[in-house]
């Protein structure tokens, strides 16, 4: 897992976002501790800044489809003749 960056100069060392770090922090479920350690890496990674903003674009097509799934099975609603 990610270590947490505690300083500016720790945050360029180049310890770049695991796969479940980056996940986490995408999904909102990383601790406080960790999150900031991560913004701090962002801060100077654009190859992670990258890895979560294509994270973050790909949660929310899944949320835009399962919203439009949703309202596309709710009761009433009628298919498309």
């Amino acid at each position: 897992m990610f270590q947490v960056a505690t300083s500016a100069s720790a945050a360029r060392s180049g310890n770049c976002l695991d796969p479940e770090t980056a996940r986490a922090f995408a999904l909102g479920k990383l601790a406080s501790e960790l999150a900031v350690g991560v913004e701090l890496h962002m801060d100077r990674c654009a190859e992670c800044r990258w890895l979560i903003s294509e994270l973050g674009r790909a949660l929310a097509s899944r949320v835009s489809d399962a919203t439009t799934l949703l309202a596309d099975s709710a009761p009433g609603s009628a298919a498309p003749v």
